[in-house]
């Protein structure tokens, strides 16, 4: 499942997300998004941020060379007080991360706050069967 999830954000996103500045919330350990993207964006990599509550999450992505030679940094936080200034970001986006938030209107408003006028908030839900 996760060979066609890839395919199809790859389809749809990877042209998208070059030369911009994302967020991603929570990239859990291996951030498959990332990961999945990744060998899409032949030499124009977005700058990418990975926002995680966990600082075990944060410390070993921080250690893969494989994504820290390509525009990432990975960022411990919670995504009801995000670490950034105002109109950081093209886009915020998660897989499987914002359904579970309790306390979306605060949630909203952070990611409101850090996305850039015209931004976008990219929701990627993979419910199996």
């Amino acid at each position: 499942m996760l060979d066609k999830l890839g395919a199809a954000l790859r389809e749809h996103l990877s042209d998208f997300l070059k030369g911009k500045t994302v967020l991603e919330v929570g990239p859990g350990i291996e951030d498959i998004l990332f990961k999945m993207l990744l060998p899409s964006f032949e030499g124009s990599v977005p700058t990418w941020y990975s926002l995680d509550v966990k600082y075990g999450i944060v410390q070993t992505l921080s250690k893969r060379e494989d994504f820290a030679s390509h525009n990432y940094t990975p960022i411990l936080g919670t995504s009801r007080h995000i670490p950034f200034g105002k109109d950081c970001f093209d886009v915020v986006c998660g897989l499987s991360s914002l359904d579970s938030i309790i306390d979306f209107d605060g949630v909203a408003t952070q990611i409101h706050h850090v996305l850039k006028p015209n931004g976008y908030l990219i929701h990627i839900q993979d419910v199996g069967p």
